[in-house]
């Protein structure tokens, strides 16, 4: 999009190599060679959307997540536990009660 702005609006800046390149473009010959998309973000410089920023990879594993110990679940049930039980409490306690 940058490279588009800059045909109509600054052509003086372009540089030789620059190129538009448009995403379908792109990932036609990412999945051609085998790569997926993993990451897409437009970056801003100094304009707004000024640059893409692409990572592809190649296959990745497909590992099974560790189970959670039975230690660690206990611990993280008690802090649902507390937070559910003083919540009300910390509640009142920043009420403003000025105007009552």
């Amino acid at each position: 999009e940058y490279q588009l702005y800059l045909q109509q609006h600054d052509p003086q800046e372009l540089q030789i190599i620059d190129e538009v390149i448009e995403i379908k473009t792109l990932m036609q010959f990412a999945l051609q060679s085998g790569f997926n998309l993993e990451y897409f973000s437009y970056i801003d410089v100094w304009r707004q959307n000024q640059y893409i920023h692409c990572v592809f990879s190649k296959e990745k594993a497909c590992n099974s997540i560790t189970e959670v110990r039975f230690l660690e679940k206990v611990k993280r049930k008690i802090i649902a536990y507390k937070s559910k039980l003083l919540l009300p409490f910390l509640k009142l306690k920043y009420i403003d009660r000025s105007n009552n």
